[in-house]
């Protein structure tokens, strides 16, 4: 049988309730005014986007853990207070999702304003593109998981793929993205540099055009490679034979060279 509520509970469910949402209100407003500070302040978009995108996914977990707290100042039947409170964890299961999705997809967008223009290649953004689409994905799959591992599902052959495998593509995802990074941001400087100390001479909007074909060709070619590698190393953790992939990438990598020289060259050559 369901237990009556006391005035007294209401109360106070009613009072943790209004509390978090005047809380939640008092952090929208704040930010409104901090917001427009730290872009005074700061030379990169990072901090706005990052604080933008997680305001609302934060309020909303404010009011819902008043509301789980109101909820707990109440008395229902013990199944349905399980019942309700599994729902709860799930809900927070997926704000926790949602605030790592919105920072991740800040982090991409700020890569895409401040970062892309400087690496000189068009490989950046498809790569920031492809990032935006898949990590959701995976966010999405996590916050299932989690929700399965809530309600007493057993989601433990997923949990430790996930643990064993899943952790090694996470990694090699990751580190694939830093050298990546790294590799559009310092192999141009590098480059640029090379190139106006052999070509003292020659007129600037020369050496610079020969810098810029240079700094497209060899940061699209190392980044392509480092895609490679890591498709590769990830098809090896899927447990996907590549060895008849390595030849025929082989194959086609000694033709495509033998057959592109005079476009080498020129490209040298700016």
């Amino acid at each position: 049988m369901p237990h009556e509520f006391s005035n007294q509970n209401i109360i106070y469910a009613l009072i943790i309730l209004g509390a978090s949402i005047l809380l939640a209100w008092i952090f929208f407003w704040r930010l409104r005014i901090i917001l427009p500070r730290l872009a005074n302040k700061t030379k990169t978009n990072l901090d706005n986007l990052l604080v933008r995108s997680v305001q609302w996914p934060i309020m909303v977990g404010i009011i819902l853990a008043g509301i789980y707290l109101a909820f707990l100042s109440l008395s229902f039947v013990d199944q349905l207070d399980h019942l309700i409170s599994q729902v709860f964890h799930v809900a927070f299961i997926i704000i926790a999702g949602w605030v790592g999705a919105m920072i991740l997809d800040s982090v991409y967008r700020w890569y895409k304003l401040e970062i892309c223009p400087k690496t000189h290649t068009v490989l950046d953004d498809w790569i920031i593109g492809l990032l935006r689409v898949i990590t959701p994905l995976a966010i999405i799959f996590l916050v299932l998981i989690g929700s399965l591992s809530v309600f007493g599902i057993n989601a433990a052959p997923i949990i430790n793929w996930l643990v064993i495998h899943g952790s090694r593509i996470g990694l090699i995802i990751l580190i694939s993205i830093a050298v990546i990074f790294i590799m559009g941001r310092v192999l141009p400087s590098a480059i640029s540099a090379f190139v106006f100390r052999q070509a003292p001479g020659q007129p600037e909007d020369e050496t610079k055009k020969r810098s810029d074909t240079l700094s497209n060709v060899l940061v699209t070619s190392g980044q392509i490679f480092i895609i490679a590698i890591a498709v590769f190393m990830i098809l090896a953790e899927l447990d996907i034979n590549i060895a008849p992939i390595l030849t025929g990438v082989g194959v086609a990598g000694i033709a495509i060279g033998f057959g592109a020289q005079t476009l080498v060259k020129d490209f040298v050559a700016g």
